[in-house]
C-alpha cells in the first residue's frame, strides 16, 4: 500500500490546523483535534472514499496531534504506512506500527495521538451489514460484537485480508478504474468477511468450531439461486436467507458434495455466460467489457480461469467468431 493511496479523492490539503480542525469535525466526525507543539511543519493530508459498506481513508498531519472520537455506528481499523501512534479507548491503549494495526468498536470513544511523521489508512465498516454476515457465518443473532483492540499484522489471516484491503484501494482510488459496481460489490463483500476473520472478537471461536453440513437439497437450491442470479451480487446473506442453513454450514455441504465452494460455483457458472457472449459477439464486443459484465474484476484472472475452464483464452473464442 502508497502513501498516495486514494490521491483522486482529497478532502482536505492544508497547513492551517484550523481548517483541519473543520474538516476533522464536519467531515469525518472527530470531537476535537489539538495539535501539540508548533505547527512551522503542519501539513495535513486527507483522502477519502466511500463505498457502500466501507469507508476508506488516508491522513497525515506533519506534526504531532491528538484526536478524539464519539461512540459511532461503525468499526474503525487504522493501519500504519509510515510513523507510530496510539489509539485510547475503554481504558485500553495500543501502539499502532507497521507490525500492529488497531481496531475500535463502535460503541467506544476514543483518542488518537500521531508522531509528526504519521501516516495511515483507516478502514470503517458500517456495524449492521458486519453483524448480519456475522450472524449469516455462525447461524444465530448475536447482541454484541467487540474486537480487540491490538491486531497483529504478521497473522496468516490477517495476510490475506491486506492483500485483499490493498487491491481495492489501488483499484478504487483511479479515476480511471474500469471496475464496475458488480465486481466493487463484491470485493467489498469478501473484505468484510476476511475483516472478519482476521480480526480477533468476543465471537472468533465460533468461526473455527466444526459444523454439520446442510441437506444435499440445500446445496441444490443453493445452486439454482445463484443460476438465476449470477448476474448480481450474491452475498452471504442472500445465500444463506434462501437455503435456511448457516453460511459455514452451506461452504461445509458444497465442499463435501461439489468439491468446491459456492463461490467457486459462482464462477464456474459466469464463466458459462461469459463463453456465451464471447461466442454470441457483436461488433465493438471486448473480452475486458465481458470480463466486467459476468463479475471479473481483473482481466487477466478471468482469462486464466476462462483457459482453465474451456481449454483456450477468450481471445481465441473471439477469434474464431470473426
Amino acid at each position: 500500500m502508497t502513501t498516495h493511496a486514494l490521491d483522486a479523492f482529497p478532502v482536505i490539503r492544508t497547513q492551517d490546523p484550523e481548517v483541519m480542525r473543520n474538516a476533522l469535525l464536519e467531515t469525518f466526525g472527530a470531537s476535537s483535534f489539538n495539535l501539540l507543539g508548533s505547527n512551522r511543519k503542519f501539513q495535513a493530508k486527507a483522502n477519502h472514499r466511500q463505498l457502500k459498506i466501507l469507508g476508506i481513508s488516508l491522513c497525515s498531519y506533519g506534526a504531532p496531534v491528538e484526536l478524539s472520537f464519539p461512540a459511532t455506528n461503525y468499526y474503525r481499523q487504522q493501519i500504519c504506512l509510515r510513523g507510530a501512534g496510539k489509539t485510547e479507548a475503554s481504558g485500553k491503549a495500543v501502539e499502532v506500527t507497521r507490525d500492529v494495526s488497531c481496531i475500535t468498536s463502535g460503541n467506544r470513544e476514543s483518542i488518537l495521538s500521531f508522531g509528526g511523521d504519521y501516516e495511515q489508512l483507516v478502514l470503517r465498516v458500517d456495524a449492521a451489514p458486519l453483524i448480519a454476515k456475522l450472524e449469516a457465518l455462525i447461524g444465530r443473532s448475536i447482541k454484541t460484537l467487540e474486537f480487540e483492540m491490538s491486531s497483529p499484522v504478521h497473522r496468516r489471516e490477517t495476510g490475506s485480508f491486506l492483500r485483499l484491503f490493498s487491491y481495492l484501494v489501488n483499484e478504487i482510488g483511479r479515476l480511471d478504474s474500469a471496475l464496475p459496481e458488480l465486481a466493487i460489490q463484491e470485493v467489498e463483500q469478501a473484505l468484510a468477511v476476511s475483516f472478519l476473520f482476521a480480526n480477533p472478537h468476543n465471537l472468533s471461536s465460533e468461526l473455527i468450531q466444526d459444523i454439520r453440513a446442510p441437506s444435499r437439497w440445500q446445496v441444490r437450491l443453493a445452486e439454482e439461486y445463484i443460476r438465476e442470479n449470477w448476474s448480481k451480487p450474491i452475498t452471504i446473506e442472500s445465500l444463506v436467507s434462501f437455503v435456511g442453513c448457516s453460511a459455514r454450514s452451506l461452504f461445509k455441504g458444497f465442499q463435501e458434495s461439489r468439491g468446491c465452494s459456492p463461490m467457486d460455483v459462482v464462477k464456474q457458472v459466469r464463466l458459462e455466460h461469459a463463453r456465451r457472449m464471447l461466442s454470441e459477439a457483436k461488433p465493438g464486443t471486448s473480452i475486458i467489457g465481458v470480463a466486467y459484465a459476468c463479475g471479473f474484476h481483473n482481466a487477466g484472472h478471468f482469462a486464466r480461469y476462462y483457459r482453465n475452464r474451456f481449454g483456450e483464452l477468450p481471445s481465441e473464442t473471439l477469434r474464431r467468431l470473426v
